[in-house]
């Protein structure tokens, strides 16, 4: 638009596969609930961002990604005692609104961003509980919210370093933490140290190393659709419990290369 200003829309187009074992949206039988095959699915949507440049160190930006319509996820279903069944599920990627900032300095670089995960207006997480024939209709998330925030040191001669760390609220509340057993946990703290070293003029070296942890489990009670009467909403079995949490460590390296230098 300006020296200073940028706009960007685009279109999305998405492909999505999913296997589920056990599947929790068919309907069980006597032999419980299946497994799948996999299943797959093509989705579209569009995101739209807006970037702005000061020119003395300061930059703002601001995106809007709709949410990712897919077409139905159709499982080939198949029971313990090998009998057969085909269900369909409509599951869509939520949309996101994020808004970052970041600042400029001879010696320091500052990064802050912001984004809201818009679960609970998303088919396939918007709804909970179970149906009629005790398949399982959604998930129930909660909308996230991410911080993030990241620092760069660049006054040692060829060797920026980099600290960060992200915060993500946790979407799955305890009383829907069976419905999400097939869930990956939520990490809630992710710290990153990283640099780059240049090693000539044309090529640099890369690390970064990572650590997250879900800070603590998700848990709740086991639920049965044939308790909903006595322990409404959802049929919480007494006296159980089902928890789930995870950590993660990572470590990468890159070799990069300059062309023209």
């Amino acid at each position: 638009m300006t020296d200073k200003i940028s706009i960007g829309v685009e279109p999305t187009f998405n492909y999505a596969a999913l296997e589920l074992a056990p599947n929790p949206t068919a309907n069980p039988s006597a032999a419980g609930y299946p497994s799948t095959d996999k299943a797959s699915a093509i989705g579209f949507g569009a995101q739209i961002g807006v970037f702005y440049d000061s020119g003395f160190g300061l930059k703002l930006g601001a995106s809007y990604k709709t949410a990712q319509k897919f077409s139905e996820f159709e499982f080939d279903n198949t029971y313990l005692d090998n009998s057969t069944s085909k269900n369909k599920f409509q599951m869509d990627y939520p949309a996101i609104f994020s808004i970052g900032l970041g600042y400029s300095l001879e010696a320091i670089d500052f990064a802050l961003d912001f984004r809201r995960v818009d679960y609970e207006n998303t088919d396939g997480f918007s709804t909970t509980g179970w149906t009629q024939t005790a398949s399982v209709s959604g998930f129930g998330w909660k909308n996230m919210s991410v911080i993030s925030a990241g620092l760069q040191y660049k006054g040692i001669n060829k060797l920026p370093l980099r600290i960060g760390y992200t915060y993500s609220s946790n979407p799955i509340d305890g009383e829907v933490a069976f419905f999400n057993i097939p869930a990956t946990a939520i990490i809630q703290n992710a710290y990153q140290f990283g640099f780059s070293y240049e090693i000539y003029d044309a090529w640099g070296f890369d690390a970064v190393y990572h650590y997250g942890a879900s800070d603590g489990k998700t848990s709740g009670s086991i639920l049965n659709p044939m308790l909903i009467q006595s322990n409404p909403p959802y049929g919480a079995v007494p006296n159980s419990e089902i928890a789930y949490d995870m950590t993660t460590s990572m470590f990468m390296v890159g070799i990069n290369y300059t062309f023209g230098k």
